[in-house]
């Protein structure tokens, strides 16, 4: 968790294991660290969340990641959620990503997941429905409650409110106080620096003395 000293900003969760995927396979695997280990994954993260600070200047940044064995409540309603699933799989689309491409508000995600399905995570999604097809629907019926209360996927519908809860963020998941603080910049600096990872190191070096400037 890195929390920066915002008043009234925003707090932004982020998908950690879905970005950390992305910075992995969107930069050369020749990027390294000390000992010659593989750094491209360490690299694009931390940049994206150097570009969200600069951009949103959010309160508090919330990263979570997926358990490693241990099941969740999306388990208990599907047993074959994620089963199969390699870390190397094609990424999951992004919120931007599905309203760019199909008009889909976010907050309409998770009935667009239900309708769609997710190939990635086993989620079956209604019957002969794509991406442009339940797009479409919540473009008319603004949510999949609505989608049911027309009439539509009768025999599918308690499936589809299950696949809808399974694509909807858990809101009585423990968290922890937030309290505003800065960030440390010079710590997260000195470990970029210590990987050999000068370039990274020089970007948090600036934020730092930005910050020592601010305060």
């Amino acid at each position: 968790m890195m929390v920066v000293r915002a008043p009234n900003r925003p707090l932004l969760a982020i998908d950690g294991d879905s970005f950390a995927h992305r910075a992995y396979h969107g930069l050369p695997k020749t990027i390294r660290r000390k000992g010659d280990r593989g750094a491209g994954a360490i690299v694009g993260f931390a940049n994206f969340l150097l570009r969200m600070v600069e951009s949103e200047q959010p309160r508090a940044i919330m990263v979570g990641w997926d358990t490693l064995g241990a099941p969740t409540y999306r388990h208990e309603l599907l047993p074959g959620y994620q089963s199969g699933r390699k870390f190397d799989d094609e990424l999951v689309e992004q919120l931007a990503e599905v309203h760019e491409r199909y008009g889909v508000a976010p907050d309409q995600v998770p009935d667009f997941i239900a309708l769609r399905g997710d190939p990635s995570d086993k989620v079956p999604g209604a019957r002969g429905v794509g991406p442009k097809g339940a797009a479409s629907l919540l473009r008319t019926y603004r949510t999949l409650e609505a989608v049911l209360a027309a009439g539509r996927f009768p025999e599918q519908a308690a499936d589809l409110r299950k696949y809808c809860r399974i694509a909807t963020m858990d809101r009585s998941a423990p968290l922890p106080a937030l309290p505003d603080q800065q960030a440390s910049w010079d710590k997260a600096a000195a470990l970029a620096k210590e990987w050999d990872l000068n370039r990274l190191s020089d970007r948090l070096g600036k934020l730092s003395s930005r910050s020592n400037r601010d305060t």
